[in-house]
């Protein structure tokens, strides 16, 4: 009996609906496909299949966790965007690995996710969940706002800058490296906190325990503050509020390409660790 599938892409980016087409007769050969879902309309979470097949980027594969929540579907990433961290899958690969990943020969890795609630004057307003990272920052204008970072109900800094990332170590290659933070394997469970352009010189990243809650109070705004999850869904935040983070029962479970370690990853995409490219000495 053929295991089942649904493919998932975003039909508004370039050229998920022609690699879709271009591969779905593979696809219907080698498994039953139960949905095609271009839209965003099917309901994830709630979705019965063995394997869920994600067309696009990263950003793709982000949208997608988000979407599935408590279902626990392994999902494999096939690339059409330019980094592939995430949907690490090409055309060719998925061909040629696909059916080892639909015997279960390719097991997923279970990847951390975050949640994220929203607290405001002692009521719980906002419920999300991450992938990658939640951002608190300012928005449109540029000046300082002050805020109180808590772990475990212990207060470790207050500061002013432009805000904080908290992320994944899934996240810590995203968002939170560009800030300074610090590369973190993804099989190592952990919230990287990331200040967001410190006024002071001895705020660095922290590197929190899953087992801890961050908190984050915004103590002092002086314009508008927005939360943003995965650099997708955003929110905005008064003064006073209390953004509160922590390991999220559920995990987000992704086929790896089994020619790819994280740090060939690094390497290939990032050219991570590699010599500067050093002009000939023509003297």
């Amino acid at each position: 009996m053929k295991k089942s599938i649904i493919i998932v892409g975003d039909r508004r980016k370039e050229k998920t609906e022609t690699f879709v087409s271009r591969l779905e007769p593979f696809l219907r050969r080698k498994a039953h496909v139960k949905a095609i879902d271009l839209t965003g309309q099917l309901a994830l979470d709630k979705a019965k299949a063995d394997l869920v097949v994600v067309f696009g980027g990263d950003g793709t594969i982000l949208w997608t966790a988000r979407r599935l929540g408590a279902n626990h579907l392994p999902a494999v990433g096939v690339n059409l965007g330019r980094l592939g961290f995430l949907a690490e899958f090409d055309a060719t690969e998925l061909r040629k690995h696909l059916p080892a990943i639909l015997s279960g020969e390719l097991r997923a890795h279970p990847r951390m996710m975050l949640e994220i609630g929203v607290v405001r004057g002692g009521r719980r307003i906002g419920a999300f969940s991450a992938l990658n990272d939640t951002v608190i920052s300012r928005g449109t204008v540029s000046r300082m706002v002050v805020l109180d970072l808590f772990v475990k109900g212990d207060k470790v800094a207050s500061f002013g800058g432009d805000g904080i990332i908290l992320a994944t170590s899934t996240g810590s290659t995203a968002h939170a490296l560009s800030a300074g933070g610090p590369i973190v394997d993804p099989a190592l469970d952990a919230i990287i906190a990331v200040p967001l352009s410190p006024h002071s010189l001895n705020m660095r990243p922290i590197v929190i325990p899953p087992t801890h809650i961050a908190e984050v109070e915004i103590v002092k705004k002086q314009d508008e503050m927005v939360l943003t999850i995965d650099g997708q869904a955003h929110t905005y935040l008064r003064e006073g509020d209390i953004i509160a983070v922590r390991s999220s029962q559920h995990r987000f479970h992704l086929v790896r390409n089994p020619s790819l370690s994280f740090y060939d990853t690094l390497r290939r995409k990032f050219n991570w660790g590699s010599f500067p490219n050093y002009a000939e000495d023509h003297h």
